[in-house]
């Protein structure tokens, strides 16, 4: 039988992207799918054989992406002459838009709750402008999502956003296979508990007061961060800090590192301040470090309270002092960093894995076959 072409294409995003690549199209070719994937190159991790991989070149700003990109998989996307198209970026709509105007079947990727994360970027100008700004996009987008099959969302609350009938939640949770119980432990000889950060390194996310809280431990603990900084002067601010001389900076690393690096740790935080984008987010990382079996120190945000219960610990992201307290509780009581490195992984175990989530996905797309 005729595998079913698809493809998924992306503006911004690499083409090894762990939500992309590694959950999304993985599956889809696990399916049966003919997958082509057209996403931004990135030199430091190849070997991806699975799908027929197009790749654009890395640009400087966001203009220079949001033209010449977006231009390109415009005639890239109609070459695949594929039956569904699957995108991730909202500068993509109108080439989404297109592809349904000529018969295609679309689907939108909406990995946050844009609207609100257009009023806290600062480089768009004032408060008032970028509000008038996000105002005028939700209008765009609600506009475009007429014409798309289904709307692919990480939450319940940027699903809102939508209409119901053609919400999907595909919630960002841990692939088991690549982290935590399928991978041995890795027996290192530590001098004092490692605190670990993985993602973008940046203010909004916390990044500094992590390092400060660090720093207000005095050496008792070691943080050790995996990511890309969001800007060389972020970085520099944050060498000048104390904490920075207990700090380890790796960079970029590959996924499969970064899941080692989390086996070798004691301790997982994701400390994101109370931006309006990040009230409906659902990060990677809290069930990434939950399948590591580590205990989490978190944002206090009252929907991730929800979801996570009593599994984790919460601490108020914006002030360093009570983030140094509650690692330092952690690290005093092994028994404490056992209890919730158990109960985390139990959780992931039980409920919050992409082999339970992916199903969802797989039934959309043999709905639209």
């Amino acid at each position: 039988m005729k595998k079913t072409k698809v493809c998924v294409f992306t503006s911004s995003h690499t083409y090894n992207d762990i939500r992309i690549y590694h959950k999304e199209v993985t599956s889809l070719v696990e399916a049966g799918y003919d997958v082509t994937l057209i996403a931004l190159d990135d030199s430091k991790c190849k070997g991806i054989e699975s799908v027929k991989l197009v790749l654009l070149p890395e640009r400087d700003g966001r203009m220079q992406r949001l033209f010449f990109n977006v231009a390109a998989l415009f005639f890239l996307t109609i070459k695949t002459n594929a039956k569904i198209y699957h995108f991730h970026d909202p500068e993509l709509m109108f080439v989404g838009v297109f592809l349904r105007l000529i018969g295609k079947k679309v689907i939108y990727d909406a990995h946050e709750d844009l609207v609100n994360n257009l009023k806290s970027k600062k480089w768009i100008g004032n408060l008032l402008f970028r509000s008038l700004f996000a105002t005028m996009y939700g209008i765009l987008e609600k506009g475009c999502c007429l014409f798309f099959h289904n709307i692919i969302t990480v939450t319940d609350g940027i699903g809102l956003r939508y209409s119901p009938k053609k919400v999907v939640i595909l919630r960002n949770f841990p692939i088991l296979k690549l982290v935590g119980n399928e991978i041995e432990d890795i027996d290192v000889k530590k001098e004092k508990p490692i605190i670990i950060y993985a993602g973008c390194l940046d203010k909004i996310r916390g990044i500094n007061n992590i390092i400060e809280a660090t720093g207000l431990l005095k050496g008792k603990v070691e943080l050790w961060l995996m990511g890309i900084w969001a800007s060389e002067s972020l970085r520099e601010e944050c060498e000048a800090l104390d904490g920075w001389q207990y700090t380890k900076s790796f960079g970029q690393v590959s996924i499969n590192q970064v899941y080692k690096n989390m086996r070798i740790a004691d301790i997982g935080i994701v400390t994101f301040l109370p931006a309006p984008l990040h009230l409906n987010c659902l990060p990677n990382k809290p069930f990434e470090y939950m399948a590591s079996a580590l205990p989490v120190v978190m944002s206090n945000f009252s929907d991730w309270q929800a979801l996570f219960a009593d599994n984790v610990v919460y601490c108020d992201p914006e002030d360093p002092e009570d983030i140094a307290i509650k690692i330092d509780e952690l690290v005093s009581s092994p028994e404490d960093m056992k209890k919730y490195g158990e109960r985390g992984n139990r959780l992931v175990l039980e409920e919050f894995s992409w082999e339970r989530e992916k199903d969802r996905l797989i039934d959309l797309y043999q709905a639209l076959n």
